[in-house]
């Protein structure tokens, strides 16, 4: 069960890399139409861009999923490992997210697409130090 899991895993993170990296070829492949080329102030092609956008934010989230579930699937269970997984991947989808609200989305949307990407990178960092600090009674 434990190798499904991993398999699971890895296919889940493999497909938000290609969503991540190959979201407008896998459109223009799928549909059979052309991509439209980038215009500022053409709405249809902004539209279509905005789509693009998300599937990348979409891909980056499956990225994450996939990162977790394959810490998940190891065992023993190493509780900094997955708030190492998560941290490190959160923060690849805080780029990814961020790189999208800047160039297509530069409304509250982008904006607020970032933030959960790095709160729960930040909540990773946090989570995967080490528990050593010095108490009373230790010292």
């Amino acid at each position: 069960m434990r190798k499904a899991n991993s398999v699971v895993a890895i296919g889940v993170l493999l497909a938000g890399l290609t969503l991540v990296g190959w979201a407008p070829m896998l459109f223009s492949l799928v549909s059979g139409s052309v991509v439209p080329p980038a215009v500022p102030g053409d709405a249809a092609s902004m539209t279509s861009w905005s789509g693009f956008a998300l599937l990348r934010i979409f891909g980056a989230a499956l990225v994450v999923l996939g990162a977790v579930l394959w810490t998940l699937s190891r065992r023993p269970l190493d509780p900094q490992g997955i708030s190492r997984a998560l941290a490190w991947s959160c923060s690849f989808g805080a780029l990814i997210a961020l790189a999208q609200a800047k160039a297509i989305l530069p409304t509250m949307l982008g904006t607020f697409v970032v933030l959960p990407f790095l709160a729960l990178a930040i909540a990773g960092w946090m989570g995967s130090r080490p528990a050593s600090i010095a108490t009373p009674e230790s010292a």
